[in-house]
């Protein structure tokens, strides 16, 4: 069964801020800076960053959290979600949209996060819109069409909150 996991989203002003408590699934889409690339970090990458108890701030909001890590067993467990997540739940959850996770074992053997961080992004970076364009392609007409209705109603709810 996936843990529920208390935190909070803080201190920014474009979206829901406050306590919070999703499925860890929810919870590791809705973090900042948690992929490079949207590559997932392995494990133990993974519980480098867990442990550290929060993220963010300045360009997104800042997560707070009880510091905590993942056994291999619920790794393992977990990635199908990440990898192939429910848009239609993620959309209403988190404070941005994002593209997909995905694996990159190349760079497993790497311990220290930020090498890892710098090497898959050599490795995935983005060059050109038709690269772009393909990722949001393979997602498929239906989660796009999700995706974009996300955007559209985020767009709108900043729209709001802005003092003129």
């Amino acid at each position: 069964m996936e843990r529920m996991i208390k935190y909070s989203r803080q201190d920014w002003s474009q979206c829901e801020c406050g306590d919070r408590e999703e499925l860890l699934s929810i919870f590791l889409y809705d973090l900042p800076n948690l992929t490079s690339c949207n590559v997932l970090p392995p494990l133990h990458i993974l519980n480098i960053f867990l442990l550290r108890g929060w993220v963010g701030g300045g360009m997104s909001p800042k997560f707070m959290w009880q510091p905590f890590e993942l056994s291999e067993q619920e790794y393992q467990e977990i990635l199908p979600k990440l990898l192939n997540p429910n848009w239609a739940v993620l959309c209403n959850k988190l404070w941005r949209i994002r593209l997909p996770m995905k694996l990159d074992k190349e760079f497993d053997t790497i311990g220290d996060r930020y090498t890892w961080m710098a090497l898959i992004s050599e490795k995935h970076r983005v060059n050109s819109l038709t690269e772009i364009k393909k990722e949001i392609e393979q997602l498929g007409k239906e989660n796009f069409a999700i995706i974009t209705e996300f955007q559209l109603s985020q767009s709108q709810h900043n729209n709001s909150q802005r003092i003129d």
